[in-house]
Order: C-alpha cells, then structure tokens, then sequence
C-alpha cells in the first residue's frame, strides 16, 4: 500500500497571557519537529471557535483562564472532539485543577515552572502517537505534501522530480478536494473523519499513490497518481467513495481535477480547477462528485454599472431591476464562484435599495432581508428563489407606490380588442409599447387575474361565442377568425372556459331563441 499520511500534527495554543503564548510559539522549530502551530486563543471561548476553523491534533491549553477555564474548556473538548489530543498548562499552586482536567479527557500536563524545548517536544511526541495513522513529517524526508503545499502557495519556485521519486510511481496524476462547506451545517469537526475514511478507502488498492495536503482550512486535498490506464478505474472508485461518505455525513461533495502528467502541473490544476470549481455544489446540489475533464469556466463579462446607476438616477427601476436580474441568471450559467455571486447581487441590492428609498419609504427591512436571504442560499435553486422573491417585491412596492403609465395599459387592452386574431404573444406587445417584458407579465397576472395566454383566449372565446350565436358559420371557420389555427385546440379552451363544446353551445342558444 503507497497511501501517505505523512503531514504536520496540528498544535493550538490556547493562554491568556500573551507572552506565555509567544514563548511556546518560538521554544520550537515546530515544523522540523513534525508540527506545526494553526492557531492561538486567549481564552476557552474563544479557543472553540478557533478550533472549528483549524481542527487541530493538539491543543496546549493553561488551567487558568478568564471567561472560561482549562476545566470547563477540557470537558466540553472532551465531550465534542474527542479525538483532540489536550495538554494542560499548569502552576504548582493549581495541580488540584490538572487532576480535574485529566478527569475530563486531557491526555497530559505540563508545569510552566519546568517548561523547557525538550520537555515541550517529549510531551507533544507522546500525544501525537496517540492519533492512530498519523506519521510526523521528519527531516528525512521533509514531507512531500509539505513541498507540495509550499509550492502551490508560492513559497517554493519549483518541484524537483528526485525528491518525489520513491514515492510518486506512476504517470498521470488528479487532484481531488473536498469542499468542507457544503458539508451539514457547516460541521468541520467531522472532516478528520472523512480525511480518514478516505486513507482507509485507498488503502487496500495498491495501484494508487495517496499524498494529503492542504492549503486552505476549508479545501483539504489529495494527490492521487496512478498508471494512466486506471483513469476509469480511479474515476469510478472516488465516486463509489463519495456516495459511501454521502451517506455517513450530509453534504459531501468532492471536486476532481483534470487528470495532468507532469507534477509541476499541479499548481496551474489546484489554482484554475480546484480553487474555484471546489465551491460547485452550490450548482450541484444533488451530486457528490464533479469530475474536471477540461477547464469549463466561462469567462463573464464585468456587469454594466454604468448603465445600471443611469437606469436607477433616471428612475428606471423596471429598467435597472432587469439588468439586475439577467445578469445574476448569467452569472449562475457561467457558474460564477458562489462568494461572487453573492457579493454582487448584495452589493447591487444595496445601491437599487439606497435609490429607491428617495421615492418609496417602506423598504426598511427589504435589504436586510433579502442580504440574509441570498446569502444562506445553500445551492442555485434557492438562491434563484430568492431572486424571484426579490422581483416580486419589487413589483408590488412599484405598483402601489409609483404611478404606473395607465394610458399605455389602456391602449394595450384597446389594441388586443382589435387584433386578437393576430399571432400575438408578450414580448412583441412589451416591445411594441415599449414596456418592460417582466412588468408586463406582473400586470396582467395581478390586475387582470390571469396571465396574458388567459387574457387573450378569455377575449377570443368571447368573439367566438358572439360569431357562434350570430352567424351560420362553421365551427372551423370561427376558430380561424378568432385567432386559433389549431381547430381541436380552439375546442379544447372553448369548453374549458364555457363548460360547453362550441357545437353544444350554439346549439343550446339555438333552443332557447326558438321557444
């Protein structure tokens, strides 16, 4: 088995005394030792979210703290992280703390009195070999993940193909990311979990070579190399990975590089493909898996503000509201990154709110609720909601507080009435009375009851049954002088508004004017 879990053991400090913080911080050269210092904390509190943001191996936590102790913070760690290796800072006058702490779970301490490199080193030494699968990086091989990590972030110019010999064996290499975001309500506490799972998943298939590294918090990846003729294999074995890991922990969803050949390649494929389709499952809510075979961002064009601030000043909401809106439907066709997406359609909400409440005083609470709104859209469908819901508010605030143009309603009903044989539909109406298409259908759906489509075939039925009643022509003829071209569809909406076929109906006039 070639699968590496060689990486950095992961140290929190946690002291309300700064200085105490900083001399444990540089008693070290932790990362030659094996580990590396993620975070700091000067209190419990605050130390539990730094834990969520870090999801350290180690922490190093004083007994003695404000807000919340080494005690309170060393049951709650024990109770929900479990796995965390805790090391209690303590002085001789407080050992009866220390006995508590060991109570609740930590695994060691250490009197600040006799705190020395050796003895910092030696403890730290024992509580890593307590998490099962992990092998400290040592200057023996000064970790190929850390080299990786380095040169993706830009710390190192270039990767030598000799140090990377004995362990990368094969041809073709992909990355595969996981995107801790979309996992259940935001849990990072379960990624060392899924990290492990996947160790183990790989571990009993030898045709693979494994290297974990990680260059944001929030985007653990793998290096998987592997011969050329497993690309198939390799794909299928990831998604059956996936699906497995979907079942255990709501939300996972991988992102899978393209595959490349050469190691260099790997900064151009984690920063073109992982850094931002990693972020996908916001257009892939029902996946698990998004296989990159070829760069599929679409390059957008920047949004015209310009145009948009005019349309605005000139106070063309409807104008302004649909630029807005088109350029979000794009956006989300091009797969924009979803932090953009979001920034942009706040940040144009708020310049749309700001002038807006010149004339309407009542949008308040528009803007807050709607910010809230776009932002905790989990995926693409209820972000489009949202954009809906935005549409329609604005509508309705428009309609009751702007007054709209009703001469121009006025001869849209006037022009229907006379050309309601034609092969009419919205758009050419909208572009004929130079209306906005979006206000146009709001009109018709709110002032008439119905949509346009319902409009127009209540008007044609109603000619339709005047003909019917009186003229001797055939039911054929009518439906083509009405507007219809379909004789059965004409039929068709002709009883469903009147309840009656067309030969029923004037049958049943026929009867009664004979009496």
């Amino acid at each position: 088995m070639n699968t590496q879990t060689i990486r950095y053991c992961r140290v929190l400090i946690v002291d309300d005394e700064q200085i105490m913080r900083q001399g444990i911080r540089h008693m070290l050269d932790w990362e030659s030792n094996g580990f590396q210092v993620v975070g700091e904390a000067s209190n419990g509190k605050i130390a539990l979210e730094v834990v969520k943001e870090t999801n350290p191996d180690i922490i190093i936590a004083d007994v003695v703290m404000p807000i919340m102790d080494g005690i309170a913070f060393s049951e709650v760690i024990c109770r929900r992280y479990p796995w965390i290796q805790l090391i209690m800072l303590s002085g001789h006058d407080n050992f009866d703390y220390v006995k508590k702490t060991l109570i609740h779970g930590a695994v060691d301490y250490i009197l600040k009195t006799a705190l020395t490199p050796d003895m910092l080193l030696s403890v730290l030494k024992k509580a890593s070999g307590n998490i099962e699968g992990l092998t400290l990086v040592t200057n023996q091989h000064h970790s190929e993940a850390y080299q990786l990590e380095r040169y993706i972030s830009g710390f190192q110019k270039e990767l030598k193909e000799e140090d990377f010999a004995n362990v990368l064996l094969h041809s073709s290499y992909r990355i595969l990311a996981l995107d801790t975001q979309s996992l259940s309500h935001g849990d990072k506490t379960i990624i060392p979990a899924i990290i492990d799972y996947i160790h183990l998943f790989f571990q009993d298939k030898p045709q693979y070579v494994v290297l974990y590294f990680n260059i944001k918090e929030h985007i653990p990846c793998f290096l998987i190399n592997y011969r050329f003729k497993d690309d198939t294999l390799l794909k299928n074995n990831i998604l059956i990975c996936s699906q497995k890991l979907e079942q255990l922990y709501d939300g996972t969803f991988f992102v899978l590089s393209q595959m490349f050949r050469h190691i260099s390649h790997i900064k151009e494929r984690y920063t073109k493909q992982i850094a931002h389709s990693v972020s996908m499952h916001f257009y892939h809510p029902t996946e698990t898996l998004l296989i990159q075979e070829e760069n599929t961002q679409t390059e957008m064009e920047r949004f015209d503000f310009e145009a948009y601030s005019q349309a605005l000043e000139h106070k063309e909401f409807i104008t302004a509201l649909n630029l807005y809106i088109t350029y979000l439907d794009t956006a989300q066709q091009a797969n924009m990154h979803v932090h953009n997406i979001k920034n942009i359609a706040k940040n144009l909400l708020y310049n749309y709110c700001m002038e807006l409440e010149k004339h309407i005083h009542k949008i308040e609470d528009l803007q807050h609720e709607y910010f809230s709104k776009i932002e905790g859209a989990p995926h693409y469908i209820a972000f489009q909601k949202v954009l809906d819901e935005i549409q329609n508010r604005i509508f309705t605030l428009l309609e009751e507080h702007i007054h709209v143009k009703d001469k121009r309603i006025k001869e849209i009903k006037k022009y229907l009435a006379a050309n309601y044989k034609q092969d009419l539909d919205l758009s050419i109406l909208a572009d004929l009375f130079g209306l906005n298409y979006s206000y146009l259908s709001f009109y018709f759906n709110q002032h008439m009851g119905q949509d346009f489509k319902g409009y127009l075939n209540h008007l044609r039925i109603n000619k339709a049954s005047d003909l019917l009643k009186q003229t001797d022509k055939s039911i054929s003829e009518i439906s083509h002088e009405v507007g219809y071209t379909d004789h059965s569809y004409f039929c068709r909406v002709f009883k469903k508004l009147t309840n009656k076929s067309p030969r029923d109906y004037r049958r049943a006039y026929m009867e009664k004017n004979t009496l």
